[in-house]
This record gives structure tokens, sequence and C-alpha cells, in this order.
């Protein structure tokens, strides 16, 4: 007779051979994307959710929280512009000095790997520590766009966006996808076209984009969209923003960002841009905090882009810190003092002013994973 798996499972885990709460807690690799359970006698084991619902019908244990990602384990990654990159050549140095800066601020505080190219690898050496770097030929600095999304899940949604020339989106995503092939990085996919760009997750259970998702993906009804997203990324509740006028990215990474999973920092907008926001965000959302925070609009473009200095909501959050960026404005250190005043992380200050006149500032330009991902990334 077979015995199905999940009254295998149970029988393994919750009778003779339970495991302890000792190796439920610390074996990370059994419990990346599970759930914990606690069996009627005390034991404690980390099942998939489906095997979980399964065994708290059949009343054998509760479930004792959702399921999770390993957060002991994470990184920052970075991408290094080519030296024969001739798009970045005329802002090739500012870039490198950035990588170097940033790199060094985050060192011993996160887990940080920068990718960069053979050809261009001399410029580090010496300047970053030796472990951070990780020969690659990702083709594009801005990974946090094409990259995976990472909510309680990770996912690879397609990257075409209306911004780039197909060929060039192409190109950057092929790059990236056989850096992730080689290292057998692994994620669920997707062939929702959304940029990691334009997802801001709060740690639990709440995602905010704009409303471009619905113009990228216009085969698929709005509710329809909702749905996926909502199944994907294994959240419950969505924003969709208007986006800002002349933003040609669409994204809302530069308009909001969780300090907590309940407070949300938005940008202080004018109206009536201002009302729309806050708006979909109270209809959207269940028992949040809303801050507005102060920003400083810039009128330069590089090339085309409309320039993201002033923006200090485009900040990298990691389990402990925030990575604030700075731009040599008289408002800088207010703007630190106030995002620390709403977060129980620690806020740390990085100068931008070298690559935010380009459209884009720290959350842009890093790409973070956890647990296997992380693992693997971070192996030499």
């Amino acid at each position: 007779m077979r015995i199905p798996f999940f009254l295998f499972f149970s029988v393994l885990f919750f009778g003779t051979f339970g495991i302890s709460d000792a190796f439920a807690a610390e074996n990370d690799k059994i419990c990346v994307d599970k759930v914990f359970m606690e069996s009627k006698n005390g034991r404690l084991a980390c099942v998939t959710p489906s095997t979980a619902e399964k065994l708290v019908e059949r009343g054998w244990g509760i479930m004792l929280d959702k399921p999770m990602k390993n957060n002991d384990k994470s990184v920052v990654v970075m991408v290094a512009p080519s030296i024969n990159e001739e798009y970045y050549k005329d802002v090739f140095s500012e870039i490198i000095e950035y990588d170097i800066n940033t790199v060094n601020t985050i060192y011993g505080k996160d887990n940080v790997v920068l990718l960069v190219d053979e050809a261009t690898k001399h410029l580090f050496e010496g300047q970053i520590p030796d472990d951070v770097i990780r020969v690659s030929n990702v083709a594009d600095i801005w990974i946090r766009d094409f990259g995976t999304v990472s909510t309680i899940t990770e996912v690879k949604f397609d990257y075409k966006p209306q911004y780039l020339e197909n060929d060039d989106s192409v190109w950057i995503d092929t790059s990236y996808r056989d850096w992730f092939v080689a290292k057998n990085l692994s994620s669920k996919k997707s062939n929702l076209i959304l940029d990691g760009g334009n997802l801001v997750f709060n740690g639990e259970d709440k995602a905010i984009t704009t409303v471009r998702v619905f113009e990228d993906n216009p085969r698929y009804s709005e509710s329809e969209i909702d749905s996926m997203l909502k199944e994907l990324l294994e959240v419950t509740e969505i924003a969709y923003l208007p986006e800002e006028e002349g933003d040609i990215t669409g994204h809302s990474d530069g308009m909001a960002m969780w300090t907590e999973s309940d407070k949300l920092l938005v940008n202080e907008y004018q109206e009536p841009f201002r009302s729309q926001v806050l708006l979909e965000l109270e209809n959207s959302f269940s028992d949040i905090e809303i801050v507005e925070i102060p920003y400083d609009l810039q009128t330069e473009f590089w090339r085309e882009w409309p320039s993201a200095c002033g923006y200090y909501l485009n900040s990298l959050v990691t389990e402990d810190y925030i990575y604030v960026p700075v731009y040599g404005l008289d408002k800088d250190q207010q703007i630190l003092e106030l995002i620390q005043s709403h977060a129980s992380k620690q806020v740390v200050s990085i100068d931008a002013s070298n690559v935010c006149f380009m459209g884009g500032s720290v959350r842009c330009l890093t790409w973070t994973t956890d647990g296997i991902n992380a693992e693997k990334i971070l192996e030499k």
C-alpha cells in the first residue's frame, strides 16, 4: 500500500523520529520557503505550505508561521560598468568611484558582491576587499530592474520595458540569465513584464507598484494582473500608484519605501498628485502608517533620463540597515534624521551624487537575494 507523502512526513517528523527545536531553527537549507509546524506533543518541523494545510486539516498540528525565507544569509549584488562599454564612457570614472565607495560602506554590515568583467576588474583590486569581486559579464549596472523580484518568494519577470529598445533589453536580460544559470540560482518565472524597480515589498504581505504594469501587459485585464501578481509574489495587498509625471520608467521605488512592515514613507508630493497617491495607498492597504518625506525634484537630464538626485526614498533596505542616498544638498542631514526617526533599522548614508543624474540611485544599482541563492553567490 502506498502511503501519502503528507502522512509519511507527519510520521517521520511528528512521531518517533521528530526533529528537535534546535534542528528546526538551525537547519537553514531544509526550512527555506517552508512553514514551521508544532505537533500535539510539542515537536517542531518545517514543511511545505500545502503539506502543512493537510496536516492541520487532520488535526496533527498547528502552523506557527507563514511561508518563510532564510534571511540569515543574504547578499547585496552590484554590477560595475565594463571599461569597454561605450554607453557609459563619459561617466565611467564617476560610476567606478561610486561603486568603490558603496561597496566599502556596505561591507562589514551586509554581505556584498560586485560583478565585474575581466577587463575592468583591475580598477577595483586594492580598492575594495578581494572577497567582494566576482568576474561576470552581466551587461548593465541597473541590476534592480532586470534581476529577480524578491518577496516571500523570488520571481523572474519578463524584462521588456517600454523605455528601452527591444534589442537592448534582450541583451541585458540574456547576460543576467546566463549568470543566473551559471551560478545555479533558482526562482519562479513569469511572462508578465515588470521591472524590479517597480515593486516595493514590505517584508510580509504588501507590495507597491505603479499602473505601468497594466500598460506593459495589455493582453491581461487589470484584475487578472492583480490576481497573478498576488499569487506569484505571495502577497495579499498591492497598491497601484499613478506614475510620476516625467518619469519614463514608471517605477515605484523612488516614490515610496517601507521602513517597517506597517510604516510606509512616501514622497511629499504637491497637489493634486499627492492626493491621488495617498488615496490609492489608503484604499489598498490595511493597518499601515504613512509618513510623507520631503524630496528635492531636479530638472536636469542625462541623455533622455530625468535626474534622480534629491530622491531619498530610493534606498536599499536590508535586514538591519537602510542605505539612504545623499546628494550634497542642504537637506541631506535633515532627511537622514527624519528617516531614522521612523525606522528601527540603522540608517547609513551613501553618496549618490556621482550617479543620480543618470536617473537612478542606491536601490536602482543594487539587487538583493537570500537563502540558498545568496549562499551560491557568496561562494568564490
